[in-house]
């Protein structure tokens, strides 16, 4: 038994969904089973509902147990 294993059933790496559209990254997290958490930030560098960042970050192995969250910046295109 590995110490630091016991509880955790699975771990699953965090798709990369910057640059998608919020609607893709929205569908592709929660197909991937995780929850999600979406912030607007006022941009004029970036167009209007594209995911400018993510956290944590594409590739980070995370536990699924329970779901774990992904927060991802969207620009708003407005400035």
């Amino acid at each position: 038994l590995a110490y630091g294993k016991f509880w955790s059933s699975s771990e699953v790496s965090v798709p990369n969904v910057v640059g998608m559209t919020k609607a893709l990254a929205t569908t592709t997290l929660q197909n991937a089973g995780f929850g999600l958490v979406i912030s607007t930030t006022p941009s004029t560098l970036d167009k209007k509902d594209i995911v400018i960042s993510q956290d944590p970050i594409a590739g980070t192995m995370v536990n699924q147990v329970p779901a774990s969250s992904v927060t991802i910046k969207v620009g708003d295109g407005l400035l």
